[in-house]
């Protein structure tokens, strides 16, 4: 996403955002401005994973961790056993 449509975004917000979840439904009620339209293409180049659900580390990224041997902070040790990504190959 281009960095002035997130500036965009993020300046448009209220001031006080209760949690991460009420976002999701806040982004809708920022007007779109014509010129910050994106296109999309009809397949997928990327895809993202969750590196956290709730406070804990999901298994993709612990496995990611591991994989690129990043230094794993012990209180991020004990992933939820599930994988969370978002778009396909």
């Amino acid at each position: 996403m281009r960095a002035k449509v997130l500036r965009h975004l993020f300046t448009h917000l209220p001031d006080v955002i209760p949690n991460a979840k009420a976002m999701d439904e806040l982004k809708n009620d920022v007007p779109k401005l014509a010129e910050h339209r994106l296109f999309v293409t009809k397949e997928n180049f990327a895809v993202f994973g969750e590196s956290t659900r709730r406070g804990v580390v999901t298994q993709n990224c612990y496995e990611s961790m591991v994989t690129a041997k990043i230094e794993i902070p012990e209180w991020f040790r004990n992933p939820d056993g599930e994988y969370v990504t978002l778009g396909k190959l």
